[in-house]
């Protein structure tokens, strides 16, 4: 009985002291482990107390910062060729970093912390042709992602619409270069650009076809400043053709061709001038609709608008031909019918006095041949149509 006695108290006594053990491996972890939220609160404390926004993490004025710059596309929005402007959906990954700031990675501390922009230092960036807001680096709202080993880095997404120098004279194959530039702004920045360029999220346009994207660091020389450090972003966009030729190119070309053939209409049924008017008039209405599809640029004018000048320009000498034409048809009827009774009259005195010399011809006027002014028209106007047209693809797809 006192055996078992012995055994139960030394039971007891393993098992209290497995709960302490426990009780001071759980305050243990509270206290001094990664879940420690006093312990976090202080080292973050220290972390920022090293910071200061508006001085540089150098050692030296002398010494540069290395600021790489990551650079992504999500989408191509609207390109103005009025404006000049491109809208488009960047995304950036900028990164630095302060020797200061470093810490051994150890199960006391995450392996990354947040920090906001306005407690520490971030570079200055500037999207050089940006229309609006220049800047880059949210200092607000912004925040930047620390590393043990110092490496600092903010995710910048934002819409941004930017200059873009518009050449439409091949519209509607044409393609456009446009460029996106950043550089800093002040300081001793290092800048460098990564080459690889994320277009995984690229969204398709529905009127452009992004053929390619560079992005490189250059460095470009001003008046008013020597030169300055940038990074460019340079997007080759091609025109999705499709709708512009079904739209614009075909039904005009059609129309073009169609001018002419008023000239094998016979003079006789009075429907030249009213097919020739109509020909013009429907060709100015649909000139109109065209111009206001097309891009308005004095700088590189089109092909395609020039090719509609001429057209309505030879609409327009189509339609004097056809008015000398019906004059020259009426003027050979006028002159080839005689009157009945003064041709047989002179047929009689003719025969009377010179009965001898055989029968009189009467002379009949009449000598302007409109046949031939109507062939000759008709293959003018079929020649300089089919030349303009081939003038114009040639033109488009040289």
């Amino acid at each position: 009985m006192r055996q078992r006695r012995l055994s139960l108290n030394s039971f007891t006594a393993m098992y209290i002291i497995r709960l302490l053990l426990i009780h001071c491996l759980l305050h243990f972890e509270c206290v001094h482990g990664v879940y420690s939220r006093q312990n976090q609160s202080s080292f973050l404390k220290d972390i920022l107390e090293r910071c200061d926004p508006l001085v540089e993490p150098v050692d030296n004025i002398s010494a540069t910062i290395d600021v790489q710059i990551d650079f992504g596309i999500q989408s191509i929005g609207v390109l103005k060729e009025r404006e000049q402007t491109l809208k488009t959906s960047i995304l950036l990954i900028i990164q630095w970093a302060d020797a200061d700031l470093t810490w051994t990675p150890n199960d006391d501390y995450r392996k990354s912390y947040q920090l906001p922009n306005n407690r520490i230092w971030t570079p200055t960036l500037l999207l050089i042709n940006a229309v609006d807001d220049k800047a880059i680096v949210e200092k607000e709202n912004g925040i930047s992602v620390l590393k043990p080993s110092g490496v600092l880095y903010t995710v910048t997404y934002r819409s941004t619409e930017t200059s873009c120098a518009v050449n439409t004279v091949k519209f509607p194959f044409d393609v456009q270069v446009c460029e996106i530039i950043i550089a800093r702004r002040s300081g001793n920045i290092n800048l460098k650009a990564n080459p690889n360029v994320n277009t995984d999220i690229l969204q398709e346009n529905n009127e452009w076809q992004l053929l390619s994207i560079t992005f490189k660091y250059v460095l470009i020389r001003g008046r008013s400043v020597p030169e300055y450090h940038a990074t460019v972003a340079k997007l080759v966009l091609k025109r999705k053709a499709l709708f512009h030729v079904l739209k614009s190119i075909v039904p005009s070309v059609l129309l073009s061709f169609i001018n002419g053939f008023v000239f094998l209409l016979p003079p006789a049924c009075g429907e030249r001038m009213t097919m020739s008017i109509s020909s013009f008039l429907s060709y100015a209405i649909y000139v109109t609709y065209i111009y206001e599809s097309l891009p308005a640029n004095s700088d590189s004018v089109a092909y395609f608008p020039v090719y509609l000048c001429w057209m309505m320009v030879q609409s327009g000498m189509i339609i004097i031909a056809t008015l000398v034409s019906l004059k020259l048809y009426h003027q050979e009827q006028n002159d080839s019918q005689a009157p009945v009774l003064m041709s047989a009259s002179s047929c009689r005195v003719a025969s009377s006095e010179n009965q001898t010399f055989g029968p009189v011809k009467v002379k009949i006027r009449g000598s302007v041949p409109f046949k031939k002014f109507d062939k000759w028209c008709f293959n003018a106007s079929f020649g300089l149509t089919l030349a303009a047209t081939i003038w114009l693809f040639f033109l488009l797809f040289a």
